[in-house]
C-alpha cells in the first residue's frame, strides 16, 4: 500500500479511477494484471468482502473475520454486500427488512460513503471512519494478494511436477532409443561377421 505522502504517490493514479490524489493506493490483481487501485475503488469492487456499515472486512480463510452466519447476517437485495444483522439501527427488525434491505452504496449511488477527497481542496482529516475504511481496504486486498499467491505457487508447482515426469519420459525414451540402436548396430555386426566367415568358408 503507497500512502499520500509517500514520494511514489508523485507519479501513480488509481487505474479505475485516475485519481491522483487518492489517500492510499493498492497493488493487486485488476482484470488479469497488477493495478494500482485506490480505497474507495477497492471497497466498491468488493462490496461482499466487508460489512458497509463497520467496515469489518471478511475473511473466510481465517477463524477471525469469517462472513457472517446465516441468522447474524442481511444480504443486500441489489448487490452482494452483506452487513452484520447487529449493525443495522434496529438489529431487532431482522426478518422484516432482509427482502429490501440495501446497503449505503446502492440506496444512494452517488453518497460520498467511499469519498476519500476533502471537497475543498484542503488537506484530508484522518477520521475515525476514513482510518476503518483504508484498513478495510487494505485487509481485502492482503487476502486477495495472498490468494493469488497461493494459487500462483500452486500452479508453479504443478508445473514443475509435470516438468520432472517429463524430463523422466525423455530419457526414458532416450533410453530406448539408445538400446533399439545398440540392438540393430549388434545385428548389423553380427550379419556382417557371418558374411565374412562365409567367405572363409567358401575359399
Amino acid at each position: 500500500m503507497i500512502l499520500s505522502n509517500s514520494p511514489q504517490m508523485e507519479t501513480q493514479q488509481c487505474n479505475v479511477c485516475r485519481s491522483a490524489d487518492a489517500v492510499a493506493l493498492h497493488n493487486l490483481h485488476h482484470r488479469g494484471a497488477l493495478a494500482f487501485l485506490c480505497s474507495a475503488c477497492v471497497l466498491r469492487r468488493h462490496p461482499g468482502k466487508f460489512c458497509p456499515l463497520c467496515f469489518e472486512a471478511y475473511d473466510d480463510a481465517t477463524t477471525a473475520n469469517i462472513r457472517p452466519s446465516a441468522h447474524s447476517r442481511v444480504p443486500c437485495q441489489s448487490c452482494t454486500a452483506v452487513v452484520h444483522s447487529a449493525c443495522l439501527p434496529s438489529p431487532g427488525a431482522r426478518p422484516s427488512t432482509a427482502l429490501r434491505y440495501l446497503c449505503p452504496q446502492c440506496s444512494n449511488p452517488s453518497s460520498p460513503l467511499f469519498d476519500f477527497k476533502s471537497d475543498d481542496g484542503s488537506p484530508l482529516v484522518f477520521t475515525k471512519d476514513l482510518a476503518k475504511q483504508i484498513f478495510c481496504a487494505a485487509k481485502i486486498v492482503s487476502v486477495i494478494m495472498h490468494k493469488a499467491a497461493a494459487a500462483a505457487r500452486a500452479d508453479a508447482e504443478q508445473k514443475a511436477t509435470e516438468a520432472v515426469a517429463a524430463k523422466k519420459r525423455a530419457k526414458q525414451a532416450i533410453e530406448r532409443a539408445s538400446y533399439v540402436m545398440a540392438n540393430q548396430q549388434a545385428h548389423v555386426i553380427a550379419n556382417q561377421q557371418e558374411e565374412d566367415d562365409s567367405d572363409i568358408d567358401d575359399e
